[in-house]
């Protein structure tokens, strides 16, 4: 008889741990803000670029930063858009590219190529049921083909 509470008892709170997982994706661009950053661990010529920031669940913000450029990519000529999603180490690392520009410059040619990684702790995140998520990486790693978010969908114990 006690055998058969203790294990009706794990069961219970089994399923209750299960039943309070969240879900959460990756940040809409929209929804992307960025502020000018400069990096003092970095060289003049490399340490200026822009902090970004978006509303992530329980009120956390998603973060990530880049150096050595003076765009935002968030321009719409830029075109960002998700393209990879990672889990590494109990953090969600968001991945965005877009098009690339160019622009005609004496000495040398300017080349944009628009990268954001925005990323956020979690605890104890894993896959959504149903998502594109193979192992830890979701979407197209190195790659510039847009994921739709839905589909990097994940979960985590608040």
């Amino acid at each position: 008889m006690t055998i058969k509470v203790l294990f009706a008892g794990i069961a219970l709170l089994t399923a209750a741990n299960i039943a309070h997982a969240e879900m959460a994706t990756c940040p809409a661009v929209s929804s992307i803000k960025a502020t000018p950053y400069t990096d003092p661990d970095l060289p003049p010529d490399f340490n200026q670029g822009f902090k970004y920031e978006a509303p992530g669940p329980g009120g956390q913000m998603w973060e990530g930063q880049s150096t050595a450029t003076s765009e935002t990519y968030l321009e719409s000529k830029y075109n960002l858009m998700l393209v990879s999603a990672e889990m590494i180490h109990g953090k969600i690392l968001c991945s965005y590219g877009g098009t690339t520009q160019r622009e005609n410059a004496e000495p040398v040619n300017n080349v944009s190529k628009p990268y954001v990684q925005l990323g956020l702790p979690f605890n104890n995140p894993k896959a959504a049921t149903g998502t594109a998520w193979k192992g830890t990486s979701c979407g197209n790693q190195g790659g510039a083909v847009p994921i739709d978010a839905s589909q990097c969908t994940f979960e985590y114990q608040p």
